[in-house]
């Protein structure tokens, strides 16, 4: 019932979404039968992905769907309320915007933590918080060059981009005395963050 009133009132406000779903949720084939959702890419190429003809019935309510295999073998099933062919960017550009705000909470910074109240203040913690991210980012990108991440069995990065960074700076910061020299060097790639982030800006 939940899912009909959210789907309702999305369609009410003319508001699109685009949400993955997992491999083995029945979604309706043309005959009317149901089968899990890996069933329908199964055959694709690694790496590709496809829009299945017309809307399918996905927990009751008429969706899109396009999905395929990543570079690591895993499904990747997305549904949405509006056919698009860009679909598959729409929610590469919606996950980089969520990474951001987890590096930004429980894997990083712990912005949900704050007390504060005040818009203004709000906004100039986050502002602060969006530097440090890049500056992590371009911390971890050099670093992993210099000492790349570890690949786990299951082939999957051990930490991200983000995280290699942060521990560097966590640690150099903690133990200025003896890390002196590493500090003036992600000091220039905070500097590079900066400029970076500037650049952006204007072009925006």
């Amino acid at each position: 019932m939940a899912r009909k009133l959210s789907r309702h009132y999305l369609d009410a406000h003319n508001i699109k979404f685009c949400i993955r779903i997992k491999r083995d949720m029945h979604l309706s084939r043309t005959n009317g039968i149901f089968s899990p959702a890996a069933n329908f890419f199964r055959s694709l190429p690694i790496g590709t992905y496809c829009s299945l003809v017309g809307p399918r019935l996905v927990c009751g309510q008429k969706l899109w769907v396009t999905g395929g295999r990543l570079p690591s073998g895993e499904y990747l099933i997305l549904v949405s309320n509006y056919f698009s062919d860009t679909v598959m960017d729409d929610y590469k550009r919606r996950w980089e915007i969520e990474v951001l705000f987890q590096c930004l909470k429980s894997r990083g910074f712990n912005f949900e933590e704050t007390h504060l109240k005040d818009e203004e203040r709000l906004k100039r913690l986050f502002s602060v918080l969006a530097i440090a991210f890049c500056w992590a980012y371009h911390v971890g990108a050099w670093r992993h060059v210099v000492k790349p991440i570890r690949i786990k069995k299951h082939e999957r990065p051990a930490r991200s981009i983000f995280r290699h960074g942060f521990d560097l700076i966590r640690h150099v910061v903690l133990n200025l005395d003896e890390k002196c020299e590493s500090f003036t060097h992600i000091l220039t790639l905070l500097w590079n963050a900066l400029t970076g982030l500037r650049c952006h800006v204007y072009q925006l």
